[in-house]
């Protein structure tokens, strides 16, 4: 939450307790982001979860998938250290393209 909010932009999830837990994909789709942040991390890829995502009926209308808006970051980026730097600035050139 504290670099989404460095870059500006506010997590949709911010109400959850943890910052590394699992939640249901059915607040994420009632929550409709603009923005999907996928972290780079684990035997999927950032790809394969974003086609998952894009083929997925039940993400259909989600604002973030029909305006093909994902941020991948590595996992690097997204744990503290030096490289959020690059990470918040990525975040920041998505949220506000113009």
């Amino acid at each position: 939450t504290a670099m989404i909010e460095a870059a500006g932009g506010r997590n949709i999830m911010d109400d959850v307790d943890s910052s590394w837990t699992r939640v249901a994909w059915e607040p994420v789709v009632e929550r409709d982001p603009e923005v999907i942040i996928i972290v780079n991390y684990g035997e999927v890829t950032a790809e394969q979860k974003i086609e998952f995502m894009k083929s997925n009926p039940a993400f259909a209308d989600m604002d973030a998938v029909v305006n093909d808006r994902f941020v991948v970051l590595e996992y690097v980026e997204a744990t503290p250290g030096p490289r959020n730097i690059r990470a918040i600035r990525a975040l920041a050139s998505a949220f506000w393209p113009e």
